[in-house]
């Protein structure tokens, strides 16, 4: 077999190689960092609606009313036109409210998409839903488009050193293209992202820019069954939508494995974030199908005793929620298992926002 390397001075230059990008995130620090903003730019709209995101970031600047971020459930699950309609009706002036959100969980990327946010708008209620990935910790797939060391290495210093040296792994894969985004007019993408027309191919669904960052996917989680409008006409009413405090805890239940040490550290970051800018917390229960026999909220832990007793948590039983509908008629209100469909959001929307906007108007008014 022949040698690796044909002589010493070929593997010394090798190794030296090999070192000088093990270490380059280090040499690049803040100097040869392009803005954040371009991290976002990059990325298209294949992984979530990021050109969307990237101008609610960092280019509008009018202060938000309510914000729904996160990883896909609540970009599927909320219809943000519908409550800036009722909150601008509520305040007598044009409310704004937004959606801003990705594929693929976790509370990492939601808290540096959070804090992006806040440190160029003001935020009045910031809206989340459980954000933990299943199974172990992982650092998030597109962290290395929004992750740097020169940025944000201090910021994870209490996570255990094996976590870190992942984020650290990142800034690696991300240093040739913010190399590339200093060296590239305005403008250039490091590829050829998908059209604007992904979410009409994929989802039947118009693209979230234009449905203020929702996605109100056309299709049905039925086999074979092309997506019909259904809205259903049960008993549920804004009535039944629950917010947790010590007179209703019975109503709600949590997982007995808890949230990862990891994802708290970037919750508890969130909170004190959204603390620091005066800005309200709420997490709202995202509906599933594991919900349909649910009498209960079922959340992953009770926010507000994790975080902070001013976090709000909101949600509907199952029970509640299903009641009175065929096991075909609740499929009809969803995508996928974890993900509502364009009937879902409209029927979920409709019942939660009351107590959104309750929660806003208890949030500017104390």
């Amino acid at each position: 077999m022949r040698p690796a390397f044909s002589s010493t001075r070929q593997a010394a230059l090798f190794a030296l190689l090999l070192l000088l990008l093990l270490v380059s995130p280090l040499l690049a620090g803040k100097r040869f960092l392009p803005s954040r903003e371009a991290g976002y730019g990059a990325e298209g709209w294949f992984f979530g609606p990021y050109p969307w995101d990237q101008k609610q970031i960092f280019q509008e600047t009018n202060d938000i009313d309510i914000v729904i971020i996160g990883s896909s459930r609540l970009m599927y699950a909320i219809d943000p036109a519908y409550v800036q309609q009722q909150l601008g009706a509520k305040l007598g002036r044009p409310a704004v409210v937004r959606t801003i959100g990705w594929f693929q969980a976790g509370y990492d990327s939601l808290y540096f998409a959070a804090r992006d946010l806040l440190a160029h708008r003001k935020v009045r209620l910031l809206v989340f839903a459980d954000e933990q990935p299943t199974g172990h910790f992982h650092v998030h797939t597109r962290a290395y488009r929004w992750f740097t060391f020169g940025d944000n290495w201090p910021e994870i210093a209490g996570l255990p050193w094996a976590v870190r040296m992942n984020y650290y792994s990142d800034a690696i894969l991300g240093l040739p293209h913010n190399l590339w985004s200093l060296a590239s007019p305005p403008g250039a993408v490091w590829f050829k992202p998908p059209t604007e027309d992904f979410y009409r191919i994929i989802y039947n669904a118009p693209n979230p820019a234009t449905r203020l960052g929702a996605i109100d996917a056309q299709i049905t989680t039925i086999p074979g069954m092309e997506f019909q409008p259904f809205q259903p006409t049960n008993a549920v009413s804004p009535a039944d939508v629950l917010r947790y405090d010590s007179q209703n805890r019975t109503n709600f239940s949590f997982s007995p494995e808890g949230i990862q040490p990891e994802q708290l550290f970037f919750l508890r970051k969130l909170a004190a974030l959204t603390r620091a800018n005066g800005t309200g917390l709420l997490a709202l229960h995202a509906p599933e199908t594991n919900d349909f026999t649910a009498g209960t909220v079922c959340e992953r832990a009770c926010w507000p005793e994790l975080l902070d007793p001013d976090v709000q948590l909101v949600g509907v039983p199952g029970t509640k929620l299903f009641a009175g509908l065929t096991d075909r008629e609740k499929l009809q209100l969803f995508y996928n298992e974890n993900h509502l469909n364009k009937n879902g959001q409209q029927f979920y929307t409709r019942l939660v926002t009351p107590a959104l906007l309750q929660i806003y108007e208890n949030k500017i008014t104390h």
